[in-house]
């Protein structure tokens, strides 16, 4: 694939020529520079490429979702978090439904999901769904639409999602959340941070019968949605330790979830059943040293699956584990040139009753990521990751990115050019029958630029502005087709065209009692992938959208607030989408979904006590929208929500 070839050698030997020049410089670190080191890293306002950068030097485009973001749109779920406040998609089959993101017209398998910097996507089945965490445990949630797979390594054609766990505090909150249909959610928020030792310990639960009425248009009268009940339970537990020049920190997560899957609205009795249970174990362990600062960071985690359908004889049993291990090392060169170099090894591990065999995937990587700044308006962000994983052999990604201060001082310019990859999951490879041992990675190469704004108004007040232009050429997609005996097998077929614009913006303003929070993203997507049909007796190739991609998505939050009061809502609007490929079907295309969330409430404190009462009323405009067709969302309701809090 000579387009694939030409990017890599590109990047590679503008990587290496730029290294090198930087690596001859006669400067050195001396004995005073681990201090340097230190404040660079204290500067740390968000790590989106694996390298300290702040927001507006960023090479890509980096959406940041804060605590009152989620709350406003009263988010229960990760996915429910990026569906009101980030550029990203989120198909999503109905309340308590499966969840699952489409960046830039690609699926969640091309989106790399990051928990602590580690990927959690599902290595049978190449993504994870959103429903499964509850929004309340992601802290520093950010989405990074154009990051590569040189980055943090393979699925990341259409960028990244990545959160980390709460920050402790010095209080105790305890939250409970009622609505309509039995929804319940219970949660405990909890922790110490002192001078060396910090803890924290969060607790989430939450049911419902989601058993909402919704009109059914084949049979022309109301029903309501079966076996759509849900429950979950998360725990998670992080503490770390800090002495002089040395760090470490731990996370460990606990999470079991039982969903009915309704399914389609044309299934007269659903009895789909699922349940997940998990254990995730992150630590970091940092050092600062006069050679650079050293870490070293493990992640283990075992995750169960089972789904079963009795009348479609369906049970499907699964056990996944797997282990990481990684060590970085970081040091600024020079005052203009900074390194960083890692190295992971990643093993994992299935049985299941869907594989002939018990199967194993070995991963090994090295990267390398650089911050250049030759000349001081320019910053140019060189990487480079070779990674081998036993089942399909090596592959080499990189990345060249820059950022250029403009004469107006808030204003700086920024892009990038990529190759990416994803690998064939391992239902790809090994399901039976009709898994492709002979399957061959996703490719892709990404083009990007655009422009950052960031201006403070004091201290009261900060307004930011993105916008990104991007072009992505994707190759040897997989997809499943029906072969010979009506057995399914997955094949190296499809080619994507994506281009498109991402826009966000965010403005926080304070004055006397007053402040006023708002945001806007805006995202145009022409997702189109080449098929053959037969015209006036001759086959020709046409380009369709992708399904279920919208061309224009627009989001909206607003709050504003005096004294302990406020008020709030959280806007979208998805456009028309298509559900089959050729866009033939009847109910193409369907329509667009408009949904508004308002939310009102008060926070109030005596003592050491204090707390906030909120209402909040969904789907406004009471509205029958289905993302996916046959899976309607619900009619307006309203939830109660209190948090009481005690600080110490």
């Amino acid at each position: 694939m000579p387009l694939f070839c030409r990017s890599a050698c590109s990047i590679a030997v503008c990587f290496a020529a730029i290294s090198i020049f930087y690596l001859i410089l006669p400067q050195r670190l001396d004995a005073s520079e681990p201090d340097t080191l230190r404040v660079q890293l204290s500067d740390i306002y968000i790590e989106a490429s694996r390298l300290p950068v702040a927001w507006n030097k960023q090479p890509v485009q980096v959406s940041l979702i804060d605590a009152q973001d989620i709350g406003r749109s009263d988010a229960q779920s990760l996915g429910d978090a990026l569906r009101f406040n980030s550029p990203v998609t989120i198909r999503t089959y109905g309340l308590g439904g499966i969840q699952s993101v489409s960046g830039r017209g690609f699926g969640a398998r091309q989106t790399q999901l990051m928990w602590n910097g580690f990927s959690i996507n599902h290595a049978m089945l190449g993504e994870t769904d959103y429903n499964l965490i509850p929004a309340g445990f992601a802290s520093n949630l950010r989405v990074a639409s154009g990051n590569s797979s040189a980055g943090f390594g393979d699925g990341g054609a259409a960028g990244s999602v990545l959160f980390d766990p709460p920050e402790p505090s010095g209080t105790t909150t305890l939250g409970y959340r009622q609505g309509r249909w039995a929804q319940q959610q219970f949660s405990l928020r909890s922790g110490y941070s002192g001078d060396r030792l910090h803890f924290g310990l969060h607790l989430s639960g939450a049911q419902a019968t989601n058993d909402y009425p919704y009109f059914d248009e084949i049979r022309g009268r109301e029903e309501v949605r079966r076996n759509n009940q849900f429950s979950n339970r998360h725990a998670m537990l992080t503490g770390g330790y800090r002495s002089g020049n040395f760090n470490l920190n731990s996370a460990l997560w606990l999470g079991s979830a039982r969903h009915n899957i309704s399914g389609s609205s044309t299934i007269r009795n659903p009895s789909a059943v699922q349940d997940d249970d998990f254990i995730r174990w992150t630590n970091h362990a940092a050092w600062h040293h006069t050679s650079g600062l050293w870490q070293v960071s493990t992640f283990r985690e075992a995750y169960r699956l089972n789904y079963t359908d009795s009348p479609a004889r369906i049970e499907s049993e699964s056990d996944l584990s797997r282990t990481v291990f990684r060590l970085t090392h970081s040091i600024p060169v020079t005052s203009r040139f900074f390194l960083s170099t890692g190295t992971d090894a990643g093993f994992s591990r299935v049985e299941t009753n869907n594989f002939d065999d018990t199967h194993t995937r070995q991963q090994y990587s090295f990267y390398l990521h650089s911050e250049l700044n030759p000349v001081d308006p320019l910053l140019i962000y060189p990487s480079l990751r070779l990674v081998h994983y036993s089942d399909f052999g090596s592959r080499v990604t990189g990345a060249l990115g820059f950022n250029v201060q403009t004469p107006i001082s808030f204003l700086r310019f920024r892009g990038q050019a990529a190759t990416n990859f994803s690998p064939p999951t391992l239902n790809d490879l090994y399901w039976s029958p009709g898994g492709n041992p002979d399957l061959a990675p996703e490719e892709s190469v990404s083009l990007e630029a655009g422009l950052a704004v960031e201006q403070a108004f004091s201290r009261e007040g900060l307004f930011r502005f993105g916008i990104t232009a991007y072009r992505i050429r994707f190759e040897n997609g997989i997809r499943w087709t029906q072969g010979r005996g009506g057995v399914w097998t997955p094949r190296n077929l499809d080619e994507i065209n994506s281009r498109g614009l991402e826009s966000d913006a965010s403005l926080r303003l304070r004055y006397s009692d007053w402040r006023f929070e708002g945001s806007l993203a805006v995202a145009y997507t022409k997702a189109e992938s080449p098929r053959t049909e037969i015209r006036d007796g001759q086959e020709v190739t046409v380009h369709r959208q992708l399904t279920y991609v919208p061309k224009w998505s627009w989001k909206s939050g607003f709050e504003i607030g005096y004294g302990p009061v406020f008020a709030g809502l959280s806007w979208q609007r998805t456009g028309s989408r298509f559900s089959t490929a050729d866009h033939s079907s009847p109910s193409d295309p369907l329509e667009a979904i408009t949904d508004l969330t308002l939310q009102t409430g008060a926070s109030f404190s005596f003592g050491g006590i204090g707390g906030q009462l909120t209402y909040t009323l969904h789907n406004v405009y009471d509205r029958q929208n289905e993302f996916i067709i046959r899976y309607p969302m619900p009619p307006r309701y309203h939830t109660l929500g209190i948090e009481i809090s005690f600080n110490y």
